[in-house]
């Protein structure tokens, strides 16, 4: 009797072939490296100090009562205000948000532009990770000056990065 053999794909690699990860899988790896470095610097009590100050200093009710929900903003509610970038951490998601999203997410540190208040956001947008992690990797991120923009697809909004365009200076 024949023996029955099933041909090797075409796309499956032999035996003892070393496989490289892509380029994205080794994004995801160093992202889950970083996290446990990143994770064990940051006090989690710190944005419930904040919150709790801002209930404090409250000068109604409702802005007390409203307050409650003012933690860590995210890159959504930063679209179109513009900033001039300084650094990040990453943080490991809550597995609830696992489903639609890289599984961590920055805790980006910018400056406003037109305020020049200092804000601390989260943002778990694959284009703007991947692009905070490359003007890092570059030495470009801290001063870059960028804006979110927001987009509506299929599935919901996509945040991407822009740079912000240079202007003439009145004088």
């Amino acid at each position: 009797m024949p023996q029955s053999s099933t041909p090797a794909k075409a796309d499956t690699p032999a035996a003892g072939t070393i496989i490289q990860p892509s380029l994205f899988e080794r994004f995801i790896a160093k992202l889950e490296a970083q996290a446990s470095i990143d994770s064990t610097e940051f006090d989690t009590k710190e944005i419930t100090a904040q919150v709790a100050e801002k209930m404090m200093s409250a000068a109604s009710v409702e802005e007390m009562l409203a307050a409650q929900d003012s933690g860590m903003p995210s890159g959504k509610s930063m679209v179109d205000t513009e900033m001039e970038f300084i650094d990040y951490d990453t943080v490991k998601s809550d597995p609830r948000y696992s489903d639609h999203s890289l599984g961590y997410y920055f805790r980006v540190y910018a400056n406003r532009i037109d305020t020049g208040e200092k804000v601390t956001f989260g943002c778990g947008a694959p284009n703007i990770m991947v692009a905070l992690d490359q003007l890092r990797q570059r030495d470009q991120l801290n001063g870059f000056l960028g804006v979110i923009r927001s987009r509506p697809t299929p599935n919901g909004e996509l945040l991407t990065l822009r740079s912000i365009p240079k202007r003439a200076i009145a004088g």
